[in-house]
C-alpha cells in the first residue's frame, strides 16, 4: 500500500513538475494520476529507498524543466510540486517518514543527485 501511494504522489509531484515548465505563462494541466498496482505480499520500501526512486523518477522532467527555464525554472517548479503533494488524497495514506522521504527525493531530482 504503501509503495502505491508513494508512487501516485510522485506521479502527482512530476505532473506539477511538468506544469511548471519553462514558460511563466505555461499553466499546469491537471490530469489523474496513474495508479499501479503492488502485489498484496510487496513489503514497504525504506523510507531511503523511496527517496531515491523518487528522485530517479522525476529526474527526466527535471532536466526537461532546467533546459526550458533553468536553474529558477526547477527550484521554483520542485517547491510548486512539494506544495501540491499534501493536496493529494495518497498522502495522508503515508508514514511522515515517508512524506518526508519522498519530498527530499523531489529535492534530490532538482539538484541532478540521487541517493
Amino acid at each position: 500500500m504503501t509503495r502505491t501511494a508513494v508512487a501516485i504522489t510522485v506521479s502527482a509531484a512530476a505532473i506539477a513538475l511538468a506544469g511548471c515548465g519553462a514558460s511563466e505563462t505555461t499553466t499546469a494541466t491537471t490530469a489523474p494520476a496513474p495508479t499501479t498496482t503492488q502485489p498484496a505480499a510487496t513489503p514497504p520500501a525504506a523510507p531511503m529507498d523511496l527517496r531515491a526512486s523518487t528522485c530517479r523518477d522525476l529526474l527526466p522532467m527535471v532536466a526537461q524543466t532546467r533546459n526550458g527555464g533553468g536553474d529558477g525554472a526547477v527550484t521554483k517548479a520542485v517547491e510548486d510540486a512539494i506544495a501540491w503533494m499534501p493536496t493529494t488524497p495518497e498522502w495522508t495514506s503515508l508514514s511522515e517518514e515517508d512524506r518526508q522521504a519522498a519530498i527530499d527525493g523531489v529535492r534530490d531530482a532538482a539538484t541532478g543527485t540521487c541517493g
